[in-house]
């Protein structure tokens, strides 16, 4: 019985279901490579923006101007520190760090708070900011 011979149409059933399943499992792997692959580029390319973003620096600045009625406008200096351009360059929180030190106490005093423009219109700063450049927004007058 184990040994009879085997029906053509029945071994050929056989060899198509095999072929079907080793299909499938072929379709499984080639979306399981896909959606990793798709994971390892997002992570790779949010690190490398989290790494331009951190080579952006920008402090509060004030800048004579030749205004008879002022003499300084108020801003904000943008420098890009990286070797690649950023592009669409914004102003999206204001984090401001106030230290006040007493010498008759030796006191320190700390205070801090932010400004979150999110919720506003962000501050535009420049469309592309190239590397080793610098940018100035002006935001009160």
């Amino acid at each position: 019985m184990f040994f009879d011979p085997i029906p053509t149409d029945v071994f050929a059933a056989w060899g198509q279901w095999a072929g079907g399943l080793g299909s499938i499992a072929a379709v499984v792997v080639a979306l399981w490579i896909v959606r990793r692959e798709s994971i390892r580029t997002h992570r790779t390319e949010e690190a490398q923006r989290i790494g331009r973003a951190h080579a952006i620096t920008a402090a509060y600045k004030t800048c004579p101007i030749d205004d008879p009625g002022q003499t300084f406008r108020y801003g904000i200096q943008v420098a890009n520190h990286g070797s690649l351009p950023v592009i669409d360059v914004r102003v999206i929180k204001i984090a401001i760090v106030e230290t006040i030190y007493s010498t008759a106490d030796a006191l320190q005093m700390r205070r801090s708070w932010n400004v979150d423009l999110r919720g506003a219109l962000p501050v535009h700063v420049s469309d592309v900011l190239a590397a080793d450049e610098g940018a100035f927004c002006e935001f009160l007058r």
